[in-house]
């Protein structure tokens, strides 16, 4: 019906694909700076007064999965409402690690649900590898080097627009649950509360100066070697989240005006420690292991080998000790996906599906060895 609009230099196709998936286009906006099919610019539609009303956005993800409201057929929706908007947002969590995108091991079937209910983008790219500056680019809708938010210490200026101020603009409640990782004064930046911690802005990292070199680790990266069945503070946080989410969507209130909210796990961003049974779900006999091309780590450009160096990447692991860290991030897609179908079958429940508009993205993704 219409609502996230994504634009390329030709309307036809996009409209075409939207079409296909149950969803009809009503707004373009050719966008000059679309090259091939590297960024895909999304268009948040609000409604006043049954007109739509655009804001430009250039929110370039990883990951999104997008279900209109079109896409459901029962209980029809009344002209002059307002959708609702659910983004969940995954952390570090690669796009190729769910079925949904065609991973043969990884069992994420809520992923596929969500899917087959919208539409799935399979060619577009974050704008950072690292978090606080592709999360800041998802807010703004606009690129790094506009933000000039370049590392995971500088924290987004107060005064940035983002989507949560524009849809508080046009009278939606908009809450934060979990992990949006913008360091500095004001965390919600345009969320009128936070529903649940983000477990990692407390903890701030380290400042470097380039005037002082690139360090070294000392030591192996720790996380391979940590990979385990069992709970860590991330594990608790996550369900805290899901908690949070699930009460903040069964508040009769969500009736009475429209809100946008945004579940940000930490899952499956590495520690490598999942609760059972998603562990051995995986190890020891349902993981694959890294396909590295012959020669590949000696080709790495000089800026990657000094990102080895660093982090300790070229560490002297077992086979074993690599499959155990790749079974624990396969168990934290599945302990994800389990959630996202948590929250939808909570929609389901509660009568807010057939007007809730539901993202699922990521902030980067990992290459996992």
């Amino acid at each position: 019906m219409f609502l996230l609009i994504v634009d390329s230099e030709s309307p036809d196709t996009v409209n075409s694909i939207f079409k296909n998936n149950g969803s009809e286009i009503l707004f373009f906006e050719t966008c000059s700076r679309v090259v091939g099919i590297s960024n895909l610019h999304i268009l948040l539609l609000g409604l006043r007064e049954n007109r739509l009303v655009a804001t430009k956005h250039d929110l370039t993800c990883r990951i999104i999965h997008l279900r209109t409201r079109s896409a459901r057929k029962n209980s029809p929706i009344a002209p002059n409402s307002r959708p609702n908007f659910l983004v969940i947002m995954s952390d570090e969590h690669g796009a190729q690690f769910s079925s949904a995108y065609g991973h043969p091991i990884i069992e994420t079937p809520n992923m596929d649900r969500l899917a087959a209910q919208g539409v799935t983008f399979d060619a577009n790219y974050c704008n950072s590898p690292l978090c606080i500056p592709s999360r800041a680019s998802f807010m703004t809708g606009q690129y790094v080097s506009t933000n000039e938010i370049w590392d995971n210490t500088k924290p987004m200026a107060v005064d940035k627009l983002t989507w949560p101020y524009l849809l508080r603009n046009e009278g939606y409640d908009t809450a934060l649950s979990g992990k949006m990782h913008l360091v500095g004064p004001d965390p919600l930046h345009g969320f009128e509360r936070q529903l649940s911690r983000d477990p990692h802005i407390e903890e701030p990292l380290d400042h470097y100066r380039w005037s002082n070199g690139i360090p070294e680790a000392p030591d192996d990266w720790y996380g391979v070697r940590e990979a385990d069945p069992g709970v860590s503070p991330m594990i608790e946080a996550d369900d805290a989240m899901e908690k949070a989410a699930v009460e903040f969507l069964s508040d009769p209130a969500r009736h009475e005006k429209p809100f946008a909210m945004c579940v940000g796990f930490i899952a499956p961003h590495f520690p490598f420690i999942v609760p059972e049974p998603y562990f051995s779900k995986y190890y020891p006999d349902n993981v694959d292991m890294p396909n590295l091309p012959e020669g590949h780590l000696d080709n790495l450009p000089p800026s990657a080998q000094r990102l080895r160096k660093m982090f300790g990447l070229d560490g002297d692991w077992t086979d074993d000790e690599i499959a155990r860290a790749r079974a624990a991030y396969f168990g934290l897609c599945t302990y994800l996906d389990d959630k996202i179908g948590n929250l939808l079958d909570v929609l389901e429940q509660k009568g807010l599906a057939e007007n809730t508009v539901i993202v699922h993205t990521s902030d980067h993704g990992d290459m996992l060895g």
